[in-house]
């Protein structure tokens, strides 16, 4: 069978790409008006993000926002707090109990206990870790199969902090953090204002893993030395909201008024 072009639009239509004029298919044309280049959808992007800090300063009274950088985020389908599953608790206690009583015994690592014991100069600003607040878990939804990512040398790290317990009180008090109500489909401990265990308790990838957006926001907040920064979250290339944060981690309201979230 010989081989079909793809059938463009006609010259009644003279579909072109948004960004380099290139000319459409029938698709390319009702799906977002872009053309397949990859330069274009980042060129295109870049237009849309911009617009939308522009029009959310304009709304929020926020002056020069074409000098306020810009931060994207991943989306996290939030379907909101609900009363933990008995069965998820369960088998969270089971896996802690295993993990605790596993022969031979598990033992921290050197780099599990600088990473808990990170001071607090390596953590992010209040204004970087502001990012995780706009996203609201998109990393920690990935907590529910895998457990809160616990494994042995992260609990024999938490037992040298709290020493002379057993299997089970350490179990006990690991899941008297957990929230009694939490981000549904999530981690057991993705309370409403995020992780509920202390750093000394946490999975190693929880205290040390940065998305792209929390590496940007550090970049923006300690080398760029920002003032305020516009966190958008995106997702399939489409902006779902945005929100303007300042040094000290606040949130810039509706009105141009700053709203701590602490």
């Amino acid at each position: 069978m010989p081989h079909v072009a793809p059938r463009r639009i006609g010259p009644e239509w003279a579909a072109k790409c948004r960004v380099c004029a290139t000319p459409l298919t029938r698709h390319q044309h009702y799906s977002d008006g872009l053309c397949a280049n990859h330069r274009c959808r980042e060129a295109a992007l870049q237009a849309d993000l911009t617009a939308h800090r522009d029009t959310a300063a304009a709304q929020a009274g926020v002056v020069d926002p074409g000098s306020i950088p810009i931060v994207v985020v991943p989306y996290h389908h939030d379907h909101g707090m609900v009363v933990p599953p008995d069965d998820q608790r369960e088998e969270m206690r089971q896996h802690l109990i295993a993990l605790a009583t596993s022969e031979p015994p598990h033992t921290a690592t050197a780099d599990s206990a600088a990473v808990a014991a990170s001071p607090g100069d390596d953590r992010p600003s209040p204004m970087a870790s502001r990012t995780c607040a706009v996203c609201a878990g998109y990393c920690c939804r990935f907590g529910h199969a895998h457990k809160a990512f616990l494994d042995g040398p992260t609990i024999a790290r938490a037992r040298a902090s709290l020493p002379g317990l057993d299997a089970e009180q350490l179990a006990d008090a690991y899941l008297s953090f957990a929230p009694e109500r939490h981000s549904e489909g999530s981690c057991l401990f993705h309370g409403e204002r995020g992780c509920t265990l202390p750093t000394t308790m946490r999975a190693d990838i929880c205290n040390a893993y940065e998305c792209g957006g929390l590496r940007e926001g550090r970049r923006v907040a300690e080398h760029e030395k920002a003032d305020r920064m516009y966190v958008v979250v995106r997702h399939a290339h489409a902006i779902r909201r945005g929100v303007f944060v300042d040094r000290n981690g606040n949130l810039i309201g509706a009105n141009g008024a700053t709203t701590d979230t602490e």
